[in-house]
C-alpha cells in the first residue's frame, strides 16, 4: 500500500501537483470492504447477484444527497413563501432538480433519486397543506400531486437522458 501512495506522490510531483494529505489516502477496494467520494459520487465495489463478479458502481455521495435536500428545503420551508401560489416553487424547484439530476444520473443513482423525490413530495405535500390550498387540511395523502404540479421526477431522468442506442 505505501509503495502505491510514493508512486502517486512521484507522478503527481513529475505534473506539478501536490497531494493533500488531509484528502488522499489509500482505499482497499477489494471485496467492497470501503468506498470513497469524488466529485460528488460515492464509488463502492458491489457485487453482481447475477454473475457473483466484483463491479464498481457510483452513486451520489451523502454529501451531495443532503446538498440537494438542504436546496429543497431553503425553498419549501420559509413561511413567507406561505402566500404564493405553489407552482412558483415547483418552477423555481424544477431547474435545479434536473440539473442535480442530470449530474448524477451517469451511474447507479436510481434509488438515490427515488429518495429525493419522495423527499420534494414530501416538502410539497407539507407547504400545500401549511398554504391551506388543501381543503380539510390535507389529512389524507394526495397521489395526484406531483402530477397536478408538474414537478420534475428525477427517478425519470436517468432513463431518459441515455439515448436508446439504436
Amino acid at each position: 500500500m505505501q509503495h502505491a501512495y510514493q508512486w502517486l506522490q512521484r507522478t503527481a510531483q513529475a505534473l506539478k501537483l501536490v497531494l493533500h494529505p488531509d484528502k488522499t489516502r489509500i482505499v482497499d477496494l477489494r471485496g467492497g470492504a470501503e468506498g470513497f467520494d469524488f466529485l460528488g459520487f460515492h464509488q463502492h465495489m458491489v457485487r453482481s447477484r447475477k454473475y457473483g463478479k466484483w463491479y464498481c458502481q457510483r452513486w451520489p455521495s451523502g454529501r451531495a444527497m443532503a446538498a440537494i435536500r438542504a436546496k429543497v428545503k431553503a425553498t419549501t420551508a420559509p413561511r413567507s413563501r406561505l402566500k404564493q401560489p405553489i407552482g412558483n416553487l415547483v418552477a423555481e424547484l424544477n431547474p435545479v432538480l434536473r440539473g442535480w439530476g442530470n449530474y448524477f444520473c451517469w451511474g447507479n443513482s436510481a434509488k438515490k433519486f427515488s429518495q429525493i423525490d419522495a423527499y420534494v413530495w414530501e416538502r410539497l405535500a407539507l407547504f400545500d397543506v401549511r398554504s391551506g390550498s388543501t381543503p380539510g387540511g390535507g389529512g389524507e395523502k394526495n397521489t395526484h400531486m406531483p402530477g397536478r404540479l408538474g414537478s420534475a421526477c428525477i427517478a425519470s431522468l436517468g432513463r431518459s437522458a441515455t439515448p436508446n442506442p439504436r
